[in-house]
């Protein structure tokens, strides 16, 4: 089964967490280096974002998110989780500005409406194992370890 992009969301995050921003594009290989998005090194994607700086960790995915499909458009990577890469930043945007850590009622409040796959957020966070939230990476790390057992259990395509 192929790695959804919710995973490598959560992992730039983790990557970049405690960071000041605005960062660079350097700053932002040297902190992903090794890593790679949907089989593609992650630095061949930063070289397709033609900003030099980044005032948010929501920049940073938006920018990595039009990098991607610029790379599915010319055929360099397949185009089946782009949409899991959205569906991540709209999951930052609503949740910004919010204290940490957040329970799962605050979270179905602040997400209420989003749906995985056709799955509503109220199920998946149902199906995280933890109760709470200590920040917007854990957050992306608990949706995506939640998704992974919904589609073992069959109940995401």
């Amino acid at each position: 089964m192929p790695r959804r992009a919710l995973g490598w969301t959560a992992e730039v995050l983790k990557r970049l967490h405690g960071i000041n921003y605005p960062i660079t594009k350097d700053t932002l290989r040297e902190k992903l280096a090794g890593m790679s998005i949907r089989g593609v090194p992650v630095e061949r994607v930063i070289d397709e974002i033609e900003v030099d700086k980044f005032d948010t960790p929501r920049d940073v995915l938006h920018y990595i998110a039009e990098a991607v499909h610029k790379l599915e458009e010319r055929g360099e990577i397949p185009t089946e989780t782009r949409k899991g890469i959205r569906w991540a930043a709209e999951v930052l945007k609503r949740i910004h500005g919010e204290h940490f850590p957040m329970d799962k009622q605050k979270l179905k409040e602040k997400l209420a409406g989003l749906y995985w796959r056709g799955v509503p957020i109220e199920k998946v966070i149902d199906a995280m194992e933890v109760e709470q939230v200590e920040s917007p990476a854990d957050l992306l790390h608990q949706l995506s370890i939640a998704i992974k057992k919904l589609e073992e259990q069959g109940e995401v395509a």
